[in-house]
């Protein structure tokens, strides 16, 4: 096999220009690149359409958030005293079977058992020869059924205010100047 190399009467292609010298001076008004710097923008004009807020803000839902949070806290502390009451009315109905409780869910008449929120209790009322008897059952703690009363009030009336305040300030916001 032969090496080819060109013919010397042949077209040779143009030798590349050198790189063009960039002066100091020219490469201080260019940039420290050497190549031309961006045309001069006026920023007094805006150039793209302003951003919108969010339509809730970090308060708002900081608050909303705290709100919705204390009143779970609340149902769910108020579950749990709850439940502690039924299951010790039913562990007292079960031990004791001439009790209030079994005329009650014998359904004789003149005997029911009623549970109360405040105090949490649940109280059997027995009418035997004409006298009315009420035994108590069962008891939560009054204090912490109170606490998480409280709570869940609070916890409600913190997201509806606030979540109308929200809503006022955005209509606020959307409404024409």
């Amino acid at each position: 096999m032969t090496e080819q190399h060109p013919r010397a009467d042949a077209p040779q292609p143009a030798p590349a220009a050198p790189a063009a010298r960039v002066e100091p001076a020219e490469r201080a008004e260019n940039g420290a690149s050497g190549r031309p710097k961006a045309p001069f923008r006026d920023r007094s004009a805006p150039a793209a359409p302003a951003r919108r807020r969010p339509w809730l803000g970090r308060r708002h839902a900081a608050l909303l958030a705290a709100g919705a949070g204390l009143a779970v806290l609340g149902l769910a502390t108020l579950l749990v005293v709850f439940v502690g009451l039924v299951t010790s009315t039913l562990r007292t109905g079960l031990g004791d079977e001439s009790s209030c409780v079994a005329a009650a869910t014998a359904g004789e008449a003149g005997a029911a058992v009623s549970t109360s929120v405040l105090p949490p209790r649940a109280v059997c009322t027995w009418t035997v020869d004409g006298r009315t008897a009420e035994t108590v059952l069962a008891e939560g703690p009054t204090a912490v059924a109170g606490v998480a009363t409280g709570a869940v009030a609070v916890g409600v009336l913190l997201v509806a205010g606030t979540s109308v305040a929200a809503w006022r300030a955005r209509r606020a916001e959307s409404a024409p100047a």
